[in-house]
């Protein structure tokens, strides 16, 4: 098999990047077990698994019922030299706090659930060895175990083996050239001098900003990736950021309480790609064709954007993708979905703003109904308090004209910042 046909396809039929195959572990399903288990996201049709303890077993009915693990993805914490390791932190994957009440992935399903047994699965043998204290330090097999997750649907820990392979690769030294935050956008910078211990670190970064060369000195926690330099030929960093995009896409799906920070991270990481993509093609005299990173990347971070309403910065990637390859099938499906959302948005502001108008100027057309001084009614009075009732009734007349104005200002000041608030909105769409 060439590494084309392993390569993943830009399109929805995703397959990972093809890992060294890992058996499952031989353990029987037992009560008390930990298993992995099938289940479906109505709200969005997506079928995904996740790991869950066994607690009965009913083999007339070929039913089990377990209990969903409650938790969020998670560092994954390995032994090196026998020696425990620090727990390390995400690069890229928002970490949830634990005091929130929600059952993370799992929020649709029941804490207790009777599925059947062929919806239930051992866990894979890499995943029995974790709870032995298993040594382990490299990348390559990280992102192998996280492929064989993503091939499960199990985006939760795909998602933490991704991120231990990127903690892998992502290493600041003296020298090395690591991605930075400036102006929400990715910047290339290069490390000149790093202080401090291993827990708090100053580094001392030079970059390009406008043609112009400026030095900074920032936390280490302000790198968001350290790129691997030597990984041009593998782009073992690319392809994990790309399958830890699609999880976190997935995890956004499932999960409304928290969507709005994995979407964020999933877009993080196709930029992230992208940054490394683009430093290691000017490092080289051809480009990586077989990874296509910049195509494939741009395709996920637009249908993210496109489902967090930033239609501006997806049509934006579209554009790109479309000047590199106009006859992209599932771009131009894409673009045809944009578009047509596009178009119902304008209808709806359209029809927005015809109904606010219609309101105003029924608003101001009542204001001017209002009732004038009979001359009959003045005649009918006596001459001694014709001079009286005169001047009662201009005094009412100036009254309510004052309040009419004085609402005719308010309704206009308040159409026009309604106004003003869809054309901007309008415009950012």
């Amino acid at each position: 098999m060439n590494k084309e046909s392993q390569e993943c396809s830009v399109g929805k039929h995703f397959q990972p990047d093809q890992p060294q195959q890992d058996s499952h572990s031989i353990q029987k399903i037992t009560i008390g077990s930990t298993v992995r288990a099938t289940f479906n996201v109505s709200r969005n049709n997506i079928i995904a698994s996740s790991r869950a303890i066994v607690s009965t077993i009913d083999n007339e009915e070929n039913k089990a019922t377990i209990i969903w693990e409650t938790r969020y993805p998670e560092p994954i914490s390995l032994c090196v030299d026998s020696k425990p390791a620090s727990v390390s932190r995400f690069l890229i994957t928002p970490q949830v706090s634990k005091n929130k009440n929600t059952n993370g992935i799992q929020d649709d399903l029941d804490e207790d659930d009777q599925i059947p047994l062929s919806s239930l699965s051992p866990l894979f043998s890499f995943e029995v060895s974790m709870e032995k204290n298993e040594s382990l330090v490299d990348s390559q097999i990280c992102k192998d175990r996280g492929d064989t997750l993503l091939r499960v649907k199990d985006y939760l820990a795909a998602t933490e083996w991704y991120e231990k392979a990127l903690s892998l690769t992502s290493k600041i030294l003296i020298g090395s050239t690591v991605i930075l935050n400036r102006g929400g956008k990715a910047v290339i910078a290069d490390v000149d001098c790093i202080e401090g211990n291993q827990e708090k670190r100053a580094v001392d970064v030079t970059y390009m900003d406008q043609n112009e060369e400026k030095e900074e000195i920032i936390s280490d926690c302000d790198v968001l990736l350290a790129i691997a330099e030597d990984d041009y030929s593998q782009r073992i960093q690319e392809r994990t950021l790309l399958n830890l995009a699609r999880c976190l896409l997935q995890i956004a799906n499932m999960n409304p309480s928290e969507q709005q920070k994995f979407r964020k991270s999933a877009i993080l990481a196709c930029t992230l790609a992208l940054s490394c993509s683009s430093y290691h093609d000017s490092q080289q005299n051809e480009k990586n064709i077989i990874i296509r990173t910049e195509e494939k990347a741009r395709f996920l971070r637009a249908k993210v954007y496109m489902q967090s309403n930033k239609n501006k910065h997806a049509k934006a990637d579209i554009i790109k993708l479309l000047k590199k390859n106009p006859n992209h099938k599932e771009t131009l499906k894409l673009k045809l979905q944009l578009d047509r959302k596009q178009e119902v948005k304008k209808r709806s502001d359209k029809k927005l703003a015809k109904e606010m108008c219609k309101w105003v100027q029924t608003a101001t057309n009542g204001e001017s109904k209002d009732e004038k001084p009979q001359g009959d009614n003045l005649v009918s009075c006596k001459d001694k308090h014709e001079k009286d009732i005169k001047v009662t009734s201009l005094k009412n007349v100036h009254i309510k004209q004052v309040f009419k104005y004085v609402r005719l200002i308010l309704i206009t000041c308040l159409f026009y910042v309604l106004v003003c608030s869809i054309l901007s909105y309008l415009q950012e769409a």
